[in-house]
């Protein structure tokens, strides 16, 4: 996205996005990898162009103050609605088995410890490899650099400077506002523009405790499956 025009401060904005090939995107190679280019047809505002770089040059959120803003922000009226799934082999409990030992894990864990756990450390499922990388580069001045590989909600945590294997957790970036001010950017049609909203937050929250319930019953059942064996 080219922001020269809207704001004399800002020489260029690129916003890179999975390779999803609409009438927006715009396809390029770097560094070898398949990537989109965000190409916005309309001019941006600039007030939101405004608000990014502000939040830019704002102070880093720690993941403590991030994840008390996310928990802040969930319905909590969508927890413990649980999806219909068939299980393949089926589950050692019951539907509804399943259903009050995932109510237990919400009733015993804080608001607080299941939006952390959500996010626990690196990629969490299979089938889903995001990446996010902006740039924005100044007259005279070194180029803002952030990336994120995050599946969870919103993208976060970000990270300074191009990407790197093994990022630094002290350097990490949980900034809601950041998030919220990239979105702006991006067109609603881009995945990431969905990402960014975090709208399934409640959703992956009853899907994470869905599968504490399984395991917690894969042990009660295995575990009696075995002691019955030893008795006959």
């Amino acid at each position: 996205m080219t922001a020269s025009a809207l704001n004399s401060s800002v020489n260029r904005l690129l916003a890179i996005d999975p390779p999803i090939l609409k009438r927006h995107y715009q396809v390029s190679t770097e560094s070898g990898a398949y990537q989109s280019v965000v190409d916005v047809e309309m001019p941006l505002a600039s007030s939101k162009i405004a608000d990014f770089v502000r939040e830019t040059s704002s102070p880093g959120w720690t993941r403590q103050r991030g994840v008390q803003a996310l928990a802040q922000g969930i319905d909590q009226r969508a927890l413990r609605r649980f999806d219909a799934v068939v299980r393949v082999p089926p589950a050692s409990c019951s539907d509804e088995e399943l259903q009050h030992l995932a109510k237990r894990h919400f009733g015993r864990t804080g608001l607080l410890a299941l939006v952390d756990e959500h996010y626990g450390h690196g990629i969490s499922w299979t089938d889903d490899y995001p990446h996010a990388l902006v740039q924005m580069r100044w007259r005279g001045r070194p180029a803002f650099v952030i990336w994120s590989n995050s599946q969870k909600a919103r993208m976060l945590p970000w990270h300074p400077g191009m990407p790197v294997d093994s990022p630094q957790e002290a350097d990490q970036n949980w900034s809601l506002p950041l998030s919220a001010s990239l979105q702006a950017l991006l067109p609603p049609q881009s995945r990431t523009h969905e990402r960014l909203g975090g709208a399934d937050m409640e959703q992956r929250l009853n899907r994470n405790a869905m599968y504490k319930a399984e395991r917690q019953c894969e042990a009660l059942r295995g575990g009696s499956d075995a002691s019955a064996g030893s008795h006959r």
